[in-house]
C-alpha cells in the first residue's frame, strides 16, 4: 500500500494532536440546537456512492453507524436492513435514532457491540485525533466475513492549505492525514485494508481531498 502516496499524490503535510479536539461537549450542544452546520445529513445514494456500495452489501445484514448525524441515514439503510446500530459521542443523538435502532452505544462504549456483517463510518475520522482514530478501528468489532468502511481527509500535494484549513486546524476541528499515517493505525490495530478509493472531492471544490478505506478482520 505504501506506493499509493506518490500514486494519488498525497501532501507530505499532516497535522494531528497539536490542537485540542472539539469534545463531547461540542457535539451536544449542536446536536441540541437547530444549527446544524456541523451535521451531516448525506443520503443513503451518496453513501452507496462515496462508499462503493451495493444493495448486497446492505442487504439482511446487521449494520453498525458510527457517527449519526442529523440521524436520517438511519431511515434509509431500514429499507435495506431491520438489524442497524448506532454509535455515537453525543446522547442528544442517538436520542433522535433510539425509535429505529435495534440498539444504540456512546463512542466510549463501541468495544461492547456484538460483530456486525457492515461498519460504516462517514464524515467522521476528520474531526478525530490519532488516537481516537485507531481506537475506533480497533474496536469495531467484525463477523468473520465483516467489512468497515470509512472515510479520512487528506492535504493535496499539489495545493497548500489555504486560510480557510489553516483556520481548520488551527480551531482543532479538522485533522488531515496521509494514506501512510492512516495505514500505519490500521496496522496497529486487529485490521487489515482490503481496499482504498480513488482521491475524491465532495460537492464544491475544496483545498483538500477524500479517500474511502475498507478494512477486515486480520
Amino acid at each position: 500500500m505504501n506506493f499509493l502516496k506518490k500514486l494519488l499524490g498525497f501532501s507530505d503535510v499532516s497535522q494531528n494532536e497539536e490542537s485540542k479536539p472539539i469534545d463531547k461537549s461540542f457535539w451536544e450542544m449542536h446536536h441540541e440546537s437547530k444549527d446544524h452546520y456541523w451535521l451531516t445529513g448525506s443520503t443513503l445514494s451518496d453513501i452507496m456512492r462515496f462508499h462503493s456500495l451495493t444493495p448486497d452489501d446492505l442487504k439482511n445484514k446487521k449494520i453498525l453507524e458510527v457517527g449519526v448525524g442529523k440521524g436520517n441515514l438511519i431511515l434509509e439503510l431500514k429499507e435495506y436492513s431491520e438489524q442497524i446500530i448506532c454509535c455515537d459521542i453525543s446522547e442528544s443523538a442517538l436520542e433522535k435514532v433510539k425509535p429505529y435502532a435495534i440498539k444504540t452505544y456512546l463512542s466510549p462504549e463501541l468495544n461492547n457491540i456484538e460483530p456486525v456483517d457492515f461498519a460504516l463510518c462517514h464524515l467522521v475520522f476528520q474531526h478525530c485525533t490519532n488516537d481516537e482514530i485507531e481506537r475506533i478501528i480497533r474496536d469495531v468489532n467484525l463477523n468473520d466475513d465483516g467489512v468497515f468502511s470509512f472515510q479520512f481527509a487528506f492535504l493535496r500535494k499539489t495545493d497548500p492549505p489555504n486560510k480557510m484549513v489553516r483556520s481548520l486546524i488551527k480551531s482543532g476541528s479538522h485533522h488531515f492525514r496521509s494514506f501512510e499515517e492512516v495505514e500505519e493505525m490500521v496496522s496497529r490495530s486487529n485490521k487489515q485494508i482490503v481496499s482504498v478509493s480513488k482521491p475524491f472531492d465532495f460537492y464544491k471544490p475544496e483545498n483538500f481531498s477524500w479517500l474511502i478505506v475498507k478494512v477486515k478482520n486480520n
